[in-house]
């Protein structure tokens, strides 16, 4: 998505496009509405959450995220900061993972399903300022 971004902002006079990413893993709810999913719950609300704290073209995770398999190997060679946050609708402070950018990696990258999990990833893409938000449940 980022490679997306960029390609679109190429020849640009200014960065047109800006990507921001959040992700957090857990239950969700899913319903259709309007002929299209639609995803509630806790996690996305997170998820959403931890978008917000990504900068332009950064991408935030919650500690559920980082601590499954696969995923240390996947951001191998991407900077990586760490913060404490305190997202709305949570009782306690939530570590978020700051993902910086950096060239892709030939990382192994494990599915993250299970059973009773879902991951939520809430992207942010603008355009001049107006969002364009897309909220994925895999």
């Amino acid at each position: 998505m980022r490679e997306a971004a960029e390609e679109l902002n190429r020849g640009r006079p200014k960065r047109d496009f800006i990507l921001k990413i959040g992700i957090h893993r857990g239950a969700a709810i899913v319903v259709t509405l309007n002929d299209r999913l639609d995803y509630f719950g806790q996690s996305v609300n997170i998820a959403s959450r931890v978008q917000n704290l990504a900068g332009g073209d950064e991408i935030c995770l919650t500690e559920e995220v980082r601590q499954a398999p696969g995923v240390e190997a996947a951001l191998a060679g991407y900077p990586v900061r760490v913060a404490e946050a305190e997202l709305k609708g949570v009782d306690q402070t939530t570590p978020v993972y700051f993902i910086g950018a950096a060239p892709p990696q030939d990382a192994a990258r494990e599915s993250l399903r299970s059973r009773n999990e879902c991951v939520v990833i809430h992207i942010n893409f603008s355009r001049n300022r107006r969002p364009l938000v897309a909220t994925s449940v895999w």
